[in-house]
C-alpha cells in the first residue's frame, strides 16, 4: 500500500468511525432530543440540512421509526428532490445520504430470491405467471441459473427441426421460417394468427412490424423449445450487462407480453433482476416495469440504483431517475422501500 493509499484508507477509517459516534449519539434519548430542539428552533432551510445530514448516521433500523416517521425527515429529503434544482450542493448531499443508506439497509430484490430456468407449456395462461423454484443440483449452474436442464433436449430446437406447414416471418427485411402447426400449439395468439379469421391466416409470407429481428428470432426459439444452450435463448444467461443487451432484453420481454407468453416473461423478470440489470440500466427498466404494470420489477430497479456498482456509478443512475420522464413515481417508490425498513 502507497503512503498515498494509506492516507486515504486512514482518512476513511476516520470518517467512518465518527459516523458512528454521530449514530450513537443520535439513537440516544438525549440526542433525539437535541435534534428535535434544532427542528423547532430553526427556520425550513436549516431543517432541510438537518435532514440530510440525518441520512448519513441512521445505521440502526430502530431509528428509522423515530427520524422517518415521527420526524419526517424522509418526507422532507424527498420534498427536496422533487422540488429543488437537481445540480444544487443540497441536492446532491440528499441524493449521496439516500445512496448511502441504501447500501446501509441492503434491501433485497423481489424477483431475484429465487433460482430459475427455463420452463415451457402449450397454451399458457396467466397462471404460469409464478417463479420456478429449483434447487440448483451441480457445478453446471452458475449463479442460480440452470445451465444444463434436460440432457434430453439439444442445444438449438430450431435449427434441427424440419419445417412442415411452413410460414416465413419478414422481420427488418430478414426472414424465419417456421413450422405453422408448432408455433400455434406453443402460443395462442399464433393460433388465432395462423388458423383464425385474420388476413395473415391465408399468408405464406407475414411482415412483423413494431420489433427487431433479435427479438422474435428469439422468441420463436424459445417457442420451438429451444434450452439456455442454445445460442439465442441463452444468451442473456451469459452475455454482458450492457445497455445494450438490457435493450434486447426488454424487447423480447415486450414481445412475450404481446403473444401471452407468460413463462418467458417470468424468465426474463429474473433475467433482468439477477444477471442483466445495473445502475445504469435501471431507469430503463423502471419505465418499461410501469408502463407494463410489473410492480416487483419496478422495486428492483430502485434497489438495484441503491445496491449495484460504486458510488459514481449508483449517482449517477439517480440522475436518470430525477431527470427521467418517471421522477415521481421513482420517488413513491423510494419512499415506500424506504418505509418499508421501519
Amino acid at each position: 500500500m502507497t503512503s498515498t493509499e494509506e492516507k486515504s484508507y486512514f482518512n476513511a477509517q476516520v470518517g467512518l468511525t465518527l459516523l458512528q459516534d454521530l449514530c450513537i449519539q443520535a439513537d440516544s434519548h438525549f440526542g433525539r432530543g437535541e435534534v428535535e430542539c434544532l427542528v423547532y428552533r430553526h427556520p425550513d432551510i436549516i431543517r432541510e440540512w438537518l435532514a440530510v445530514d440525518v441520512l448519513y448516521i441512521l445505521w440502526l433500523r430502530g431509528m428509522h421509526e423515530h427520524y422517518f416517521r415521527r420526524m419526517h425527515f424522509l418526507t422532507k429529503v424527498l420534498d427536496i428532490l422533487q422540488n429543488k434544482t437537481v445540480n444544487t450542493p443540497k441536492c446532491q448531499a440528499a441524493l449521496q445520504g439516500l445512496v448511502f443508506l441504501g447500501k446501509m439497509i441492503n434491501f433485497q430484490m423481489k424477483c431475484e430470491d429465487k433460482s430459475f430456468r427455463m420452463e415451457y407449456v402449450v397454451h399458457e395462461s396467466e397462471d404460469c405467471l409464478d417463479i420456478v423454484d429449483i434447487v440448483p443440483e451441480s457445478e453446471d449452474c452458475l449463479n442460480g441459473f440452470d445451465m444444463d436442464i434436460s440432457k434430453e433436449f439439444e442445444a438449438c430446437k430450431f435449427d434441427g427441426t424440419e419445417v412442415s406447414h411452413k410460414v416465413v416471418f419478414l422481420v427488418e427485411n430478414q426472414k424465419l421460417i417456421c413450422c405453422r402447426n408448432l408455433l400455434s400449439e406453443s402460443s395462442p395468439l399464433f393460433t388465432a394468427m395462423l388458423h383464425g379469421k385474420f388476413s395473415e391466416a391465408n399468408k405464406n409470407e407475414i411482415v412483423i412490424e413494431d420489433t427487431t429481428f433479435y427479438a422474435f428470432r428469439y422468441l420463436i426459439h424459445y417457442l420451438y423449445k429451444c434450452t439456455d444452450k442454445c445460442h439465442v435463448t441463452g444468451h442473456f444467461l451469459v452475455c454482458d450487462k450492457s445497455i445494450e443487451n438490457v435493450y434486447h432484453c426488454l424487447e423480447v420481454f415486450s414481445l412475450a407480453i404481446k403473444y401471452l407468453v407468460y413463462r418467458l416473461q417470468t424468465f426474463l423478470l429474473q433475467v433482468l433482476s439477477k444477471h442483466l440489470m445495473t445502475a445504469e440500466s435501471c431507469c430503463h427498466v423502471f419505465d418499461f416495469a410501469l408502463l407494463h404494470d410489473f410492480s416487483d420489477l419496478a422495486d428492483d430497479s430502485v434497489i438495484c440504483v441503491t445496491k449495484r456498482g460504486n458510488n459514481l456509478e449508483r449517482m449517477k443512475g439517480l440522475y436518470k431517475f430525477i431527470y427521467g420522464q418517471n421522477k415521481e413515481a421513482f420517488l413513491v417508490t423510494l419512499k415506500d422501500l424506504f418505509t418499508s425498513s421501519l
